[in-house]
């Protein structure tokens, strides 16, 4: 089931270099570099979580002379540099810069913050990219590549690119998808591959892997499918490519529904099969969620989708809404429902201003709801 997973993991990568108590000095102190030291223990939950952080770094800076990044386990071989520098606790990061202090890191645990620090810490800065890439744009390498989209909890539709001119409004688009679908963060999310061959050592791996043979080329990861072998395939883009196309597309494949404004629909929010039930008969509408949601405890939302008895678009996080619509409905008729609408109707004509995006999609999914009952 996990054939594709595995060979990735089996490409490898180049080492971090691992130090100890008896070479600490020459490698560390007496180096005449800025040197990050991740000190860690095997028995670490939190270390093993940072260490791929730890592994990028390395390879990020493997080319910066100046600076280097190392490791060291302070249960083991690095137990007297542990004492020395009285650490707290593991893991725990330390510039180091000579007989200079070492500077504590105590900042987020992921690549890019630390990375910063030690820029900002040494004075030494990375070469900058040329053009601006939104921060929600998650830049993969071999490197990150497993963490953040192939065992990701969410969908990612991922772009290999050169950084050239003709790519340049591409990657504008690709910044303004980030922002169209910024609520749907837990459901789908966007890559890009920089195939700058300066990059080569850091992405070669993925390239062969997926055979990526052109620039731009781009790839739909969703590490819930499985194909009938086994094997976790992404899929191809073969759209349209502007923001709309890949909005449409992204819609389908995700089962979201934004336009290029990042606003819902008229649909989002419903559930079809809810409607019709309702339209026959409303108080039937109560056994038939109670019956969905034992089913997909039991077997799964793909297993409802399979049978028919859901469709991709069907919002499940509507159902307890949908029940009290029901039911104020049932007992008071439509008068109150109408009320209700033209609430939700009156604050959404105010648009985002004075509400949050996420205030405002729950909002628009509940008047989609209520229009669609008010409808029958």
């Amino acid at each position: 089931m996990k054939l594709l997973i595995l060979a990735y993991a089996a490409l490898s990568l180049a080492a971090l270099t691992r130090v100890n108590d008896k070479n600490f000095k020459e490698v560390v102190i007496d180096s005449g570099k800025y040197v990050l030291v991740d000190f860690y223990a095997d028995w670490c939950r939190h270390c093993m979580n940072l260490m791929p952080a730890i592994e990028e770094l390395a390879e990020t800076y493997a080319d910066v002379p100046e600076v280097e990044v190392v490791k060291i386990n302070g249960d083991e071989d690095g137990r007297k540099m542990t004492k020395k520098y009285d650490l707290p606790g593991f893991p725990t990061l330390l510039l180091f810069h000579g007989e200079e202090k070492p500077i504590e890191y105590e900042g987020l645990r992921d690549a890019e913050s630390i990375s910063n620090f030690i820029q900002l810490a040494s004075k030494i800065r990375l070469p900058s990219a040329a053009e601006e890439v939104s921060s929600l744009v998650i830049q993969l390498t071999d490197y990150n590549f497993k963490t953040d989209v192939l065992w990701a909890p969410y969908k990612t539709l991922v772009l290999f690119s050169e950084n050239d001119k003709k790519s340049k409004k591409l990657h504008s688009i690709w910044n303004d998808l980030t922002g169209v679908y910024a609520a749907e963060e837990d459901q789908v999310r966007f890559g890009r591959v920089d195939l700058d061959p300066k990059n080569k050592p850091q992405i070669k791996n993925m390239l062969t892997l997926f055979g990526v043979t052109h620039s731009p080329m781009i790839l739909f990861f969703d590490p819930a499918k499985v194909d009938a072998d086994g094997l976790k395939r992404p899929a191809y883009y073969s759209g349209d490519l502007s923001l709309s196309g890949f909005t449409n597309y992204v819609n389908i494949v995700a089962g979201l529904d934004r336009d290029t404004e990042g606003r819902l629909s008229d649909s989002a929010g419903r559930s079809h099969a809810i409607e019709l039930l309702f339209a026959k008969n409303p108080a039937d509408v109560f056994p038939f969620i109670a019956q969905l949601e034992s089913q997909i405890e039991k077997s799964g939302v793909e297993a409802m989708i399979e049978q028919k008895v859901l469709s991709l678009v069907d919002d499940l996080k509507m159902l307890a809404y949908y029940k009290r619509a029901v039911a104020h409905y049932i007992k008071d008729g439509k008068a109150s429902l109408e009320r209700e609408s033209n609430r939700l109707k009156t604050i959404l004509a105010g648009g985002k201003a004075n509400v949050d995006t996420a205030a405002l999609d729950y909002m628009q999914k509940r008047y989609n709801v209520l229009s669609s009952l008010l409808k029958h």
